[in-house]
């Protein structure tokens, strides 16, 4: 969490992890019944993915809260 809050490395980040996300979810187009295994290991690991990815994408929000004022922050964060 400390490397993606205080560095500037979350878009670095975010982007390398975002492209390792889609090429696990490319491999798993190609399962059949005899790679199951492989895949559900592959399924765990993209999973360990999306929670970085999140990690990133929330960082930016202290930032944001920033630019926009704390109102209109509420606003957004209320509708997702």
């Amino acid at each position: 969490g400390a490397v993606v809050d205080y560095t500037n490395h979350r878009k670095l980040l975010g982007a390398t992890v975002a492209a390792q996300l889609i090429a696990v979810q490319a491999v798993q187009i190609y399962t059949v019944q005899d790679t199951w295994f492989v895949m559900s290991i592959l399924q765990a690991i993209n999973s360990f993915f999306y929670q970085v990815l999140s990690l990133a994408a929330y960082a930016y929000l202290p930032e944001i809260k920033q630019a926009v004022g704390e109102v209109t922050m509420v606003t957004y964060s209320s509708q997702f």
